[in-house]
């Protein structure tokens, strides 16, 4: 009878293994007395070739080694100062990057990926064996070319600065399984399926819609800005004002039929997103006595998020249409295989109806998208600081700081059926009780608001792309402090350290259409009910002062023979314990008497996000370096002990609760281990 459960071969202790080649060349060339160009080349050949128990969540063969080749950057800059006032700059580069999966050594191609869900007296929950559940490969590139230029004009009084910047960029990924059917993988276990397990024995099938290749385009990224640094007296103003313009899309592309889906075709589109912002910042500087002394200072931007091709890789429809699902497998004869026609997504022999009956479809219209996403305006950050600088004594200073941002036009995925929304109605609340653990804040507790969707639902939904505003004011800001000292003492010594702390308030506590809540503080699918997921009640995620707080000390000390050293040391505020738990129908208990059971086994969340932290933790890195004079060059040597004390500090743990095992805040992550580095380098 064949088995697949987890036995640990301690004959074969996980390590891994890296490697990093990197060659450069920099060169400049002065064209005429006004003119000079500098070029740049780097290319990269890199292998994480065996990553380890890389988080701790899966075995090593579960793990994925990456190959980094080609990669690298080229770089060229023309500099023109045309006279003493005006400045002309002009730059161009381009930039690849290569990142294809493979499976670790001894993997064969017919090994089935299987993930632990509720773990077992020697397991930890949400523990993966067997296989990698997920390769980027065969193909995983991307590149990025941008252009700008710039005039610098400067006056008695006024700096100015215009210029305009352009990018363009592509990305070509695929996905494929261990166990993709392939010419070296034709036995019969090579359907691209996975195995979730509950207590060691099978509990659900999962499906992944292969083969799977995706490609975006960034046909423009256009910035236009302007400048200015203007002095009045004893106060500097600094004006800008810049606007954004940016446009991808992605090529028509074809792929073959698979295991359980049809071939499919995608026509090219262009303009999704076509995102036009303004962006204002300005900033004023008040040297308050006129002595240099005393500095106020404030600023306040408006800033986009970074430009990346997650809007278009969810457009595209081979990633809006359903390309995950799952159903339940009950194994009845204990052969862990499952008794069913697989093809038949209807409940039939040992497995349950597919989460979703859209699966392996080409569906266009699978995931819709409002104009208010896809046009306009991009998400956005606003910061306003406020600073004070004081000069106590010569060498002497000291600083205190108030920060405050938030974001904006956050968007949400809302589930349609039939073409409308799902309301509360199409929702039951069930509660559970907390496990009795006196390392949780509600240990032993009754906790409700959850919310699963109407059986009638389940499966059926569709999802809509819009923004949050439709359902209420969702809202991210930060409050933030800093205070820093700074001291230049006699022999060249310098001390230096601050703190740093702040609280942030994560809300989205929509007040339209509850508990269709659109998204949860884990980003889970969103509006899990249709797809599967409960909703958690915990909406408004507040960190308070004292988890953020950070301190750091650092020095430079000057000693003789040219010889120098450093250290910085940091005092970091613990990680987040959180918990969460996979219930089944047993473990929960709904509000409405008549329903008795879940859709399926699902995961919540035991205790508001980000209320519980670890302990502190410290890290002190030191530097001695040496610069040795050659005659007609210099040679400067560097010794860097980063952790120097080798602390094991726990950076992160398991949160998934296992009601068998005592695998809850186990350690998935330490703090990086010491390590020395020697650096040389000639000058000439």
């Amino acid at each position: 009878m064949p088995t697949i459960t987890f036995v640990p071969d301690t004959s074969r202790p996980a390590a891994s293994y890296d490697w990093y080649r990197n060659h450069s060349l920099r060169t400049t060339y002065q064209a005429t007395p006004r003119q000079r160009v500098n070029f740049y080349f780097d290319i990269q050949k890199s292998c994480r070739c065996t990553t380890g128990p890389f988080t701790g969540a899966n075995a090593i063969e579960s793990e994925r080694g990456w190959d980094w080749w080609p990669s690298g950057v080229v770089q060229g800059t023309w500099t023109a100062p045309i006279t003493s006032r005006l400045l002309l700059e002009a730059g161009a580069s381009w930039q690849v990057a290569n990142w294809v999966n493979f499976a670790e050594p001894g993997v064969r191609r017919d090994d089935r990926s299987i993930l632990e869900l509720t773990g077992t007296p020697t397991i930890p929950a949400n523990f993966r064996y067997g296989a990698t559940s997920l390769l980027t490969a065969p193909i995983a590139r991307t590149g990025r070319s941008a252009e700008r230029f710039s005039l610098a004009y400067v006056t008695g009084t006024h700096n100015f600065k215009f210029g305009v910047t352009d990018e363009q960029a592509f990305n070509d990924e695929s996905r494929s399984r261990n166990n993709a059917p392939g010419p070296d993988c034709t036995t019969p276990a090579c359907d691209a399926l996975s195995y979730d397990f509950s207590g060691g024995r099978p509990s659900r099938i999962q499906y992944y819609a292969q083969p799977y290749f995706q490609q975006e385009r960034q046909t423009v990224e256009l910035g236009l800005f302007a400048q200015d640094a203007w002095m009045i007296r004893r106060v500097t103003l600094n004006l800008g004002l810049r606007f954004d313009y940016i446009s991808m899309g992605y090529p028509a592309a074809d792929l073959p039929s698979g295991p359980f889906t049809p071939a499919r075709h995608v026509d090219a589109l262009s303009g999704a997103p076509d995102w036009k912002d303004i962006n204002p910042r300005v900033g004023v500087s008040w040297d308050v006595h006129g002595n240099g002394r005393t500095a106020l200072k404030a600023s306040a931007g408006r800033y986009n998020q970074l430009s990346r091709s997650d809007m278009t890789r969810r457009f595209h429809p081979f990633s809006s249409s359903i390309s995950t699902a799952f159903r339940s497998w009950t194994d009845r004869n204990n052969d862990f295989i499952p008794d069913c026609d697989l093809s038949n997504f209807a409940l039939n022999g040992e497995c349950g109806a597919i989460s979703n009956v859209n699966f392996g479809k080409f569906l266009p219209q699978a995931t819709q998208y409002d104009d208010s996403v896809i046009k306009h305006n991009r998400d956005f950050l606003w910061d306003i600081n406020l600073e004070v600088d004081h000069e106590l004594l010569h060498g002497l200073s000291v600083s205190a700081a108030y920060n405050h941002n938030w974001d904006g036009n956050f968007i949400v995925t809302e589930t349609l059926y039939n073409g409308g929304l799902l309301g509360p109605d199409a929702y039951d609340e069930f509660c559970l009780a907390v496990p009795n653990d006196p390392r949780m804040p509600n240990a032993g507790q009754k906790q409700c608001g959850y919310y699963d969707v109407k059986p009638q639902y389940f499966g059926q939904g569709t999802l809509r792309v819009t923004n949050a505003s439709e359902f209420g004011n969702q809202k991210r800001y930060w409050d933030g402090l800093t205070f820093a000292a700074n001291g230049r003492l006699p022999r060249g010594v310098q001390l230096g350290g601050g703190i740093d702390f702040g609280r942030q308030v994560d809300d989205h506590c929509y007040t339209v259409n509850v508990p269709n809540q659109p998204s949860d503080i884990n980003n889970a699918p969103q509006n899990g009910g249709a797809s599967g997921t409960a909703l958690n009640p915990f909406c408004r995620i507040v960190t308070s002062w004292g988890d953020t707080l950070d301190a750091r000390f650092r020095g430079t000390f000057p000693f003789k023979h040219g010889v120098s050293g450093s250290f910085i040391f940091r005092n970091t505020a613990g990680f987040a314990q959180n918990g969460s738990l996979t219930v089944s129908s047993s473990q929960v208990t709904f509000v409405n008497p008549a329903r008795t059971a879940l859709n399926t086994a699902t995961t919540v969340m035991l205790f508001a996000p980000n209320s519980v932290y670890g302990p502190r933790f410290n890290q002190l890195d030191v530097a001695v370096n040496k610069t040795w004079r050659l005659g007609w060059a210099r040679l400067r040597t560097a010794l860097d002990v980063y952790n120097a004390f080798n602390s094991n500090s726990v950076q992160g743990v398991n949160i998934a609760y296992n009601l068998t095992a005592n695998t809850w805040l186990k350690p998935t992550q330490f703090l990086d281990p010491r390590l020395a580095r020697v650096t040389a380098s000639i000058e000439f």
